[in-house]
């Protein structure tokens, strides 16, 4: 098991190597066919994705997470769920960490089979 970052890569094999991805950024963000096509294997098959956008890349992430799997689209997260209450309880949902635009912030899960396999 990794104890520090490991960069991975979804235009070869390495992505197959961890069971979470985690995206993050500032502004435009997309990805290639083929990335596509790795990330829908590693998704269905156990892995799980992290997306933070730090600012900028909204618009972007949310366009590409979308057009993964065919009627399946990122959907607000409730305060109720789970992920907020473990391993640590949020009970108030997703804190806000950044101030731009002044919105609240939003959880957002993308869905595949009742599975939740990514979070934005």
């Amino acid at each position: 098991m990794a104890r520090r970052e490991l960069v991975v890569s979804l235009l070869d094999e390495s992505y197959r190597s961890v069971p979470i991805i985690y995206f993050t950024g500032h502004g435009k963000f997309s990805l290639s066919a083929r990335e596509k096509t790795n990330l829908r294997w590693f998704l269905k098959n156990g892995g799980f994705l992290i997306a933070d956008d730090d600012f900028g890349m909204d618009k972007y992430i949310r366009k590409e997470l979308n057009s993964l799997f065919a009627g399946q689209s990122l959907v607000e997260l409730p305060v109720s769920h789970p992920v907020f209450s473990y391993p640590f309880k949020m009970a108030g949902g997703l804190p806000k960490i950044h101030r731009h635009h002044g919105s609240a912030p939003a959880a957002l899960g993308l869905y595949v089979d009742g599975t939740l396999v990514a979070f934005y």
